[in-house]
């Protein structure tokens, strides 16, 4: 019971004002905001430093962070969010698609496409996965697996954060 009335010690956050799990257009293929988008970092960091580690502003009477609470990206099953197309996300992805298949020819054979460049790689929406997914399964397997490096990569930004108001 003395842990319950404790819980005013750990904070409870949706990371940043404006960042938001559901998206109103559930079918959206760029999401808003975006977690690779340096404008929103820095927005993240921003935030972060005048709350936590701003001497006037700190909150150092608590004992923990949630960033949000059962979080997960998507957030529902029918929704496009969680597979994001953004110029940002798209160039990441290509990155570690060249790093991991190392050759645009090993990607057209792995994915059975036909792309002429790395600027043509595109993954599949979750529409035409849901059409035709043994067609795509490599791809949404590949663009998955990206995501949840999108979203690691987001937490380890929070996380840092964190760290440079506590250290130690």
């Amino acid at each position: 019971e003395a842990a319950w009335w404790n819980m005013d010690n750990i904070h409870w956050n949706n990371a940043v004002p404006g960042f938001v799990l559901h998206q109103a257009d559930p079918l959206a293929t760029v999401r808003e905001p975006c977690l690779t988008d340096p404008g929103f970092l820095a927005q993240t960091r921003d935030w972060l430093n005048k709350r936590y580690i701003d001497p006037d502003r700190a909150r150092w009477e608590e004992i923990g962070q949630i960033w949000a609470d059962e979080w997960n990206y998507p957030c529902a099953r029918d929704m496009e969010t969680g597979i994001c197309h953004s110029p940002t996300c798209l160039e990441r992805f290509r990155r570690a698609l060249k790093q991991d298949y190392g050759s645009l020819q090993d990607v057209n054979r792995e994915w059975d496409t036909a792309f002429k460049s790395w600027a043509d790689v595109v993954p599949p929406t979750l529409a035409e996965v849901r059409a035709a997914p043994d067609r795509w399964a490599a791809a949404w397997a590949d663009h998955r697996a990206h995501q949840d490096s999108v979203v690691a990569a987001y937490m380890l930004v929070l996380n840092r954060a964190a760290g440079r108001a506590v250290p130690g």
